[in-house]
């Protein structure tokens, strides 16, 4: 909901995608930034995931899933909210999908 409110806001003063693009950035610095510690620390490594072959490995198998997961239910839905949330007359409206992401996502 933060986020509909907040990109209602900075679609006015910027290009959307482009407020959008900056969410992303910080977003994504912030978890790089967790990440690394997290790794530096066995302890810490063992809790998020005990019986990973090594931090950083991600098998291949799982790279499908993880782009859908990445550029379908995140790039795709943020963009299409930013949209909504720059052209609805009221950002309330955007807040509705919310109630019914978890359908649409079942879909």
């Amino acid at each position: 909901a933060m986020f509909v409110l907040v990109m209602r806001v900075v679609a006015v003063r910027m290009p959307a995608y482009t407020g959008l693009a900056i969410a992303y950035g910080l977003a994504s610095l912030m978890m790089f930034i967790l990440a690394v510690a997290i790794s530096g620390r066995p302890e810490m490594r063992a809790f998020f995931c005990p019986e990973c072959e090594g931090f950083w490995y991600v098998p291949s198998a799982t790279l499908f899933a993880l782009a859908y997961w990445v550029l379908g239910s995140s790039v795709l839905a943020y963009s299409l909210l930013t949209y909504g949330a720059k052209h609805a007359r009221d950002a309330t409206h955007c807040l509705a999908y919310t109630a019914v992401q978890p359908l649409s996502a079942a879909l």
